[in-house]
């Protein structure tokens, strides 16, 4: 059976959600059924993986969260499901490492974003090099599913040609779930002790974060797509194979 249209809501993981039917500049969409983005996938039910094998079938999953916070999908893995670990850069989870900080007191998180881009140069290309090598369908996630997954679906989808709206409208949809999101990390041994003393900023998802992040990288390396061929190494030829995957064919 191939992918639906849009696959139900899973039932351990409210951040999970497919990245196609997003429109691109030029008035094309984005394939459905071939990249999806998520928070952590250790609740997932038995219902799920049957969505997630049957339904869509699913054939990696691109783990981007580091050492210190990186668990196991135990109920997927007596399935053909290959997993990868790319860990996107970010502080860890412990309140007492420097963050950088706005006057208000708040975490600048579009700076952090920003941090996360740069420092992950390895992965990013590494993430682009399996898409585009046969990895599809894959979902890419990290814990809540918010910033590090945030940041790379909004450079891989603005290096195809997603609209900028486009790209913030899906980043907020992490908005009416927060609070699922956050009852999930508390249940997490990374998470649990420390979830409740981050810096105000560090829980919300507010579209200034996106809109600033991609500002920034608008106003500094000229947008992402020529961040990607003149900072990053990745080749015009691999971000043209990228939007030959993730984007539906002209007419």
């Amino acid at each position: 059976m191939g992918p639906r249209l849009e696959p139900p809501r899973l039932e351990g993981a409210p951040n999970f959600r497919d990245l196609g039917g997003l429109p691109t500049v030029d008035g094309r969409f984005t394939r459905r059924g071939v990249l999806f983005r998520s928070g952590g996938l250790e609740e997932l039910t038995s219902r799920d993986v049957r969505l997630l094998i049957d339904d869509i079938g699913l054939r990696t999953i691109i783990d981007l969260r580091s050492a210190d916070d990186c668990e196991t999908a135990e109920s997927l893995l007596d399935t053909p499901v290959r997993f990868i670990n790319l860990p996107i850069f970010r502080a860890a989870s412990s309140t007492n490492l420097e963050r950088p900080m706005l006057a208000d007191g708040r975490v600048d998180v579009p700076r952090i974003y920003r941090m996360y881009m740069e420092r992950s140069v390895p992965a990013i290309s590494e993430i682009i090099g399996e898409l585009t090598s046969g990895a599809t369908p894959a979902v890419f996630h990290c814990a809540a599913g918010k910033d590090r997954t945030g940041v790379v679906a909004a450079i891989l989808l603005c290096a195809v040609g997603v609209t900028r709206d486009a790209v913030i409208a899906d980043f907020m949809k992490t908005a009416p779930i927060l609070d699922e999101i956050i009852a999930f990390l508390q249940r997490r041994p990374a998470y649990g002790d420390v979830l409740l003393q981050f810096p105000p900023g560090m829980l919300e998802a507010d579209p200034n974060f996106m809109i600033e992040f991609l500002d920034d990288v608008d106003q500094t390396y000229g947008g992402i797509p020529a961040w990607l061929t003149e900072h990053a190494g990745i080749s015009a030829e691999s971000v043209a194979a990228l939007e030959q995957l993730l984007v539906e064919p002209r007419n």
